[in-house]
Parts: structure tokens; C-alpha cells; sequence
């Protein structure tokens, strides 16, 4: 069994950066019901593009909004799903 994840894992796993991913994906469970989808999805996505994997401001701004506006179309206008919106409404 260690041999067959000795193949599929990298020799050096970023840990520190795992945690900070598992972190912020439950912090986005909680928060989403209270800042809404489309807030919590543009902080989460910045966040990982920003800090995770270290991204110039231009792309972090420009996949944030892609990002988060692409999937509220998908999920909320194309599907007809009701997305959390938030003490906001948005």
C-alpha cells in the first residue's frame, strides 16, 4: 500500500499549503450562507490565486471575476438553482 502512494504522490508535498486549502475551503462553507455565493466564491478564488499559488494582481482580478461571475450565470441564471445570496441580496 506505501509503494502505491509512494508513486502517485510527490516527493515533497507543501503541507503548510494543503492546511491553508482545507482551511479556507471550510471557512467558505461557513461563510457562504451569511456573505453569499458570489462575495465568498471572489474571496476564495482570490485567496488560492493570491496566496496559494502566488499569481500577479492582474490575473487574480481578472480569474476572480471570470471565475465567480461565469459559475453564478452557470449555477444561478442558466440552471435556475437558488445560490445562497447573502445579508447583502447578491
Amino acid at each position: 500500500m506505501c509503494a502505491f502512494l509512494g508513486d502517485i504522490l510527490p516527493e515533497k508535498v507543501r503541507w503548510p499549503k494543503v492546511l491553508w486549502v482545507l482551511i479556507s475551503l471550510v471557512l467558505y462553507g461557513c461563510l457562504i450562507n451569511a456573505l453569499g455565493f458570489l462575495i465568498v466564491t471572489l474571496l476564495l478564488m482570490a485567496f488560492l490565486l493570491r496566496f496559494i499559488e502566488p499569481q500577479p494582481w492582474k490575473s487574480v482580478i481578472g480569474w476572480t471575476l471570470v471565475g465567480s461571475l461565469g459559475s453564478y450565470l452557470v449555477f444561478e441564471v442558466w440552471m435556475k438553482l437558488r445560490l445562497p445570496k447573502g445579508f447583502l441580496g447578491i
